[in-house]
């Protein structure tokens, strides 16, 4: 079983303090370092516009100032890490998710998106007339983790419904969907409801992921999906599989200390940004299941 050397972990913090972004920087300190939380939540508050969405490259790839529903699943998995149900926040945020649904859910991207700097590949999912699609990522997430802080709201009950319908009707058609449609079933409240769906999506979640830790592009991988340990995404992989992964993982630290991308970047701020991003959640991988060293680098 391979783990990341006290060294090793000293340069990946290192190579955090040299690359990553203030808010990625203070979720470290948090989540590693023993820092307080109330600096996630500061920081993240700057992200938040005014109409309760979130904007401004929380997601790296979406660069311009319009809310959009990819922020807001970012912004909630980081308040779900610090576990803050901060209710300025939240209640700006499900405001918005409501004026912004379609069809009860969010979209993947809004059409605001066309004229702002963003990834090529960030492209409004229409019907045959140009209207917005409504979409589980991040329909999924956003629920989930609604119901992980404990935030009711009119919208989180109709999106729900969404969810079930997709859990237990849709298909399963990549890892992003996989990874949102897993973050509603471990957070909604009736379990058994929630296995069941579980149980009718495993093939096309296993669909879904490699599980050869090797393989090149833009891939997902068992780990993308079961991030820690005790989690219905981790119960869809045996011990052999989730070891194997977690051991490339640890031998794939780069010199500099952090961890690639395995997808293109676009431009030159998306690239250090992703590297921080990508780095810490390497890092809280390896910790979550037991992979690095006991040492001293905290202070």
């Amino acid at each position: 079983m391979k783990t990341l050397s006290p060294q090793a972990y000293h340069n990946a913090v290192d190579f955090l303090y040299r690359n990553a972004r203030l808010i990625d920087l203070r979720r470290s300190e948090y989540l590693h370092r023993g820092g307080p939380s109330a600096p996630v939540l500061d920081v993240l508050r700057g992200y938040q516009n005014p109409d309760g969405g979130f904007a401004w490259a929380l997601e790296p790839d979406l660069r311009g100032p319009t809310s959009q529903p990819q922020h807001a699943e970012i912004a909630l998995h980081h308040l779900n890490e610090i576990s803050s149900s901060d209710s300025t926040v939240l209640d700006g945020l499900t405001g918005w998710c409501d004026s912004h649904a379609i069809d009860k859910a969010l979209p993947w991207v809004l059409d605001t998106i066309t004229d702002q700097p963003h990834a090529p590949w960030w492209q409004p999912q229409t019907y045959s007339d140009g209207s917005l699609k409504a979409s589980i990522n991040p329909t999924g997430a956003v629920v989930g983790f609604l119901h992980a802080l404990h935030h009711d709201s009119a919208w989180r009950a109709s999106a729900e419904q969404y969810c079930w319908d997709y859990a237990e009707h849709g298909t399963v058609s990549d890892g992003y969907a996989a990874k949102c449609l897993l973050t509603f079933l471990e957070y909604v409240p009736d379990r058994e409801r929630a296995l069941r769906a579980l149980e009718r999506c495993i093939p096309e979640i296993l669909a879904t992921v490699s599980l050869d830790p090797h393989a090149s592009g833009h891939v997902h991988f068992p780990l993308d999906l079961a991030g820690r340990p005790g989690t219905l995404a981790a119960g869809l992989f045996d011990t052999a599989t989730i070891d194997r992964h977690l051991d490339v993982l640890v031998e794939a630290q780069q010199d500099d200390g952090g961890w690639p991308a395995n997808f293109p970047m676009w431009t030159d701020a998306v690239r250090c940004e992703w590297a921080g991003f990508i780095t810490l959640n390497t890092l809280t991988v390896l910790h979550n299941w037991g992979r690095i060293d006991d040492n001293d680098d905290k202070e």
